[in-house]
């Protein structure tokens, strides 16, 4: 059950953070706030079918060993486990480089450029940052800022000029100029590629939250997450959704309430708006609502299909889901925690999305692994 579903929980997280899921409408339209007032509820047009696998997982939604490889990285860096330490190695050719830096003009003023504590992960093949979480590259440095780091060792300290492009267009002051960096080795370390992993990183960091032990099992999870995922998006792509202004109006509604309860502590709404966004609350809202048209989609989407194929729902597999849950996410006390998190509010809706969730989730994925009997 936990290698199966586990991904749900992340996936929730990731999109509640900023935006809502859960679909609290309803056919008869949704009672709003302390007026009763009734707002419409999102229609479906038009349904994508969804039974050919084969054929929907072609083109823009094909699973390529670069999808496959990206969610990879994805997870094991998400669970700590994306880089080896390569100990007091040198630093060569495909090594992942930890580093304090700081930046200094010719006459010894430091510059703004620096990750003094921090610890930036730079590709010094690609002279790009790393994002620690995902492994994905997260910005390019200039030529040759990484240039002295090969070679270099775990607690080596080291500097060297580097000259800005001229012109540099992020600042026209520094086209040109040629500046000194220094840098502290933290440490040098190997990426992990689903070439070079071996069964016992897999148990050591994917064991807890996935319930996989081996590489085969991890590259099969990670191929079949790929393959619904890519179901999903082209039936929600495909499919016709109406969403009148008045439901959007609302959803935001109950998402700031969400909000306030689950993200900002004592602190109120608006404060934690503009010290940690520098945004109004008028402009979340706007934002907000923008996220949540396509959530809406998908949750009525999502809906539809299950409906279209009489799809059954199973307590059972939704009660092993939970019990998972709690055991490796302090966040949640209870059941109705996780259920009030995935409604936003509504402890009702949001335990129907979780189990229509996963009788979805194993529907298709049957369909996808009988395709795949069928080709071989």
């Amino acid at each position: 059950m936990r290698k199966k579903i586990l991904a749900m929980l992340l996936c929730v997280t990731t999109v509640l953070s900023f935006c809502a899921c859960g679909n609290n409408g309803s056919n008869d339209g949704t009672e709003q706030g302390s007026e009763n007032a009734k707002v419409d509820p999102p229609t479906i047009e038009s349904l994508a079918e969804f039974d050919n696998i084969k054929e929907i997982l072609t083109g823009d939604y094909e699973i390529t060993d670069d999808v496959i490889e990206l969610e990879f990285k994805n997870m094991l860096y998400s669970a700590g486990g994306g880089l080896a330490d390569l100990g007091d190695k040198p630093a060569e050719k495909g090594d992942i480089v930890e580093v304090d830096f700081q930046g200094y003009y010719k006459d010894g003023k430091t510059m703004g450029d620096s990750a003094k504590g921090v610890g930036a992960l730079i590709d010094i093949d690609e002279n790009a940052s790393i994002n620690s979480s995902t492994g994905a590259t997260a910005g390019g440095y200039i030529e040759g800022f990484s240039k002295g780091l090969f070679g270099a060792k775990a607690g080596d300290k080291l500097g060297y000029d580097v000259t800005f492009p001229d012109p540099y267009t992020p600042n026209e002051d520094l086209s040109g100029e040629t500046v000194t960096f220094k840098f502290e080795v933290k440490k040098v370390y190997e990426p992990i590629t689903p070439d070079n992993i071996t069964d016992e990183r897999v148990a050591k960091y994917l064991e807890k939250t996935y319930g996989l032990t081996t590489v085969d099992g991890f590259m099969k999870y990670v191929e079949e997450e790929m393959a619904y995922r890519a179901v999903m998006a082209y039936v929600t792509t495909k499919s016709k959704v109406t969403i009148p202004t008045n439901y959007t109006d609302y959803r935001v509604d109950l998402y700031a309430d969400f909000y306030q309860e689950f993200y900002c502590g004592e602190n109120e709404l608006e404060d934690v708006l503009k010290n940690y966004y520098n945004m109004t609350l008028s402009e979340a809202r706007t934002q907000w609502a923008q996220s949540l048209k396509s959530n809406i989609t998908y949750e009525t989407v999502f809906a539809e299909m299950i409906k279209s194929k009489n799809i059954k729902t199973d307590e059972s597999a939704l009660k092993a889901y939970v019990d998972d849950v709690l055991k490796i996410n302090s966040t949640f006390k209870d059941a109705d925690s996780i259920y009030k998190f995935a409604g936003v509010g509504d402890v009702e809706a949001g335990k129907e999305y979780l189990l229509n969730e996963l009788a979805l989730r194993d529907y298709i994925l049957s369909a996808y692994r009988a395709t795949k009997a069928e080709t071989k």
